[in-house]
């Protein structure tokens, strides 16, 4: 899981108001974007003069405290037209600045959230890449877009521009939000994550606007030299595979569901190959790798775990027969709990931090 944010505008001058206010938001919308992944911060500010990328390993709460932050809102002028933001939740990829998104593939620039997991084998021998989203903006370089994105196999969130600094592109699949908000004074289009995360952010920042969601499986082009009261945009029709749909159903902390298809099969978790295996891995997999049981910490052969009745816990046998007698930590506060004392899906979080976090969401992988 990771967050995407970010705003595009035609180019021009906005009145002194509208710039605080545009510096504000962006500002706000990028503290929130940090539920979404801590690891790093990068934000892209594209114009006609060139595009400049600014990447760091702080949280984006930290990041916009700093001196470099602080000379990033300062670059938003007239000249800029749009502004790609990404705060990374490491999956595939050591946590460097180099990993961070945004990425730059020749003409193309863009942040991903999601996972691509066919992308060590699609990504070419020639390309030198440490993470899955890498793959998608050197395809974005290359091909026509519709066929690189019908290309992928994993689930994603893009936002991304070329060598054109007055469009932008934005395209989701059925499990990667975003969530869109026009302000037509300004003649400004943001997004993020999640509606959460826009909201909170412009309400902050003191804008009130209508925010909605873009229909998956579509390309989103904006010509923003032709915004006015009401957006101009195109789109694009993607056939993405069937066998990576995603039940997302969403609680408060995250989403409740797995990979599904007819066969009921998903990528293993270490290989990539289809299963169906409870563990997430596959046969061959399941007998080779180690993990902890969750409740007793001792190592064991995937093969050797089951997940428990709530389908979210690994453990052991001993364990497995002993569920119900043990503490489980709550993912936020790092306190011990009965289990009656937690919720959540994705993650457990006992009542106290439920209530107090009220609002905040979280996403599994």
């Amino acid at each position: 899981m990771c967050g995407i944010f970010g705003f595009t505008k035609p180019q021009g001058d906005l009145s002194e108001g509208q710039m605080r206010l545009l510096r504000k938001s962006l500002t706000h919308i990028a503290k929130e974007a940090s539920v979404r992944g801590e690891d790093s911060t990068g934000v892209a500010l594209v114009g006609t003069s060139g595009t400049n990328i600014y990447k760091t390993l702080m949280s984006s709460k930290k990041a916009i405290h700093t001196k470099a932050w602080a000379e990033v809102l300062e670059s938003i002028s007239g000249d800029i037209t749009t502004v790609i933001g990404h705060t990374r939740y490491a999956t595939t990829g050591t946590v460097t600045v180099r990993n961070a998104h945004p990425f730059r593939y020749k003409q193309i620039v863009g942040a991903h959230n999601g996972v691509i997991y066919n992308w060590d084998r699609i990504k070419g021998h020639k390309d030198s890449m440490e993470v899955d989203s890498e793959v998608i903006f050197s395809r974005l370089s290359k091909k026509k877009y519709k066929t690189a994105l019908e290309g992928l196999e994993g689930y994603f969130a893009l936002s991304w521009v070329d060598e054109n600094p007055h469009d932008l592109y934005l395209s989701r699949d059925v499990d990667g939000p975003i969530q869109v908000a026009y302000w037509k004074k300004a003649r400004v289009l943001f997004w993020a994550s999640t509606e959460d995360i826009l909201k909170s952010g412009l309400d902050k920042a003191g804008l009130n606007l209508k925010s909605w969601s873009l229909k998956h499986s579509k390309i989103y082009q904006y010509h923003t030299q032709a915004f006015n009261s009401k957006l101009k945009f195109d789109t694009q029709d993607l056939d993405l595979p069937v066998s990576f749909s995603f039940d997302n159903t969403y609680s408060g902390y995250g989403y409740s569901g797995a990979y599904g298809s007819d066969s009921d099969s998903y990528p293993c978790i270490y290989c990539g190959v289809f299963t169906s295996s409870d563990s997430g891995a596959c046969k061959k997999c399941s007998n080779l790798y180690v993990t902890e049981c969750d409740m007793c910490e001792e190592s064991k052969l995937l093969k050797e775990l089951k997940l428990d009745r709530d389908g979210y816990s690994f453990l052991c046998d001993k364990c497995f027969q002993e569920e119900g007698q043990h503490l489980f930590e709550c993912c936020y506060c790092g306190d011990w709990f009965d289990k009656k004392d937690l919720t959540g899906t994705a993650f457990r979080i006992c009542h106290w931090c439920n209530s107090g976090l009220k609002g905040v969401r979280y996403g599994n992988l």
